[in-house]
């Protein structure tokens, strides 16, 4: 199904405002014509996109929160207009307007290594100080998410190495996610300029 364009803030230009109005319209014949009934956004873009048309059509709309919410009256408008809220973390939750508490709901997003993994926290961490090279006590920091601008990884390697430079126990970086934007090299370089190569895996 493609779009003129996914709604981020509030149209202003006569040809953003076209945009919309037009995407709102497919997404309302589409709802209509494959007799849709339940609507799931889990993105900014996407909850601001769907929300016009899942309310003309009278249908129910699942606004999943993964972030903080914007202070935005365009997001606070639409998240109104939601049957149910899904936030990922009781932080979440708690940037949502306490009149959707009642029909909000908190669901962590799941972890798991692999369905027949016999791992546990101990060998996990014990793989990890290995291919580190660290043989003392570790502190290993996560990020999980795919590598893109938006999420600025760049910043997360330069705060790994201000991290080591602040703490007496080495620290370990393990990233989870695809590089989507070429990412990764470039945080490498940053890793080795500090002499923590070995730990930014």
């Amino acid at each position: 199904l493609k779009l003129p364009m996914l709604i981020s803030a509030v149209p202003r230009a006569f040809a953003e405002i076209f945009r919309a109005i037009y995407s709102i319209s497919i997404l309302y014949r589409f709802i209509r014509s494959e007799k849709i009934n339940i609507i799931h956004s889990n993105d900014a873009r996407v909850h601001l996109t769907w929300w016009i048309p899942a309310r003309a059509c009278c249908i129910s709309h699942v606004w999943h929160q993964r972030t903080k919410l914007a202070p935005s009256w365009l997001f606070r408008k639409a998240i109104h207009s939601a049957s149910a809220v899904v936030a990922i973390s009781e932080f979440v939750m708690r940037s949502l307007p306490a009149k959707l508490h009642n029909r909000s709901i908190v669901i962590s997003n799941p972890v798991a290594i692999s369905p027949n993994s016999s791992s546990n926290d101990y060998d996990c961490r014990k793989q990890i100080k290995k291919i580190s090279g660290v043989t003392e006590k570790i502190f290993i920091v996560g990020a999980i998410g795919n590598l893109r601008a938006v999420k600025d990884p760049i910043s997360i390697v330069e705060a790994f190495v201000e991290l080591n430079k602040l703490s007496e126990t080495p620290c370990v970086l393990a990233i989870f996610g695809e590089d989507r934007e070429d990412f990764g090299p470039r945080m490498r370089v940053i890793a080795e300029r500090a002499g923590l190569n070995d730990q930014f895996l």
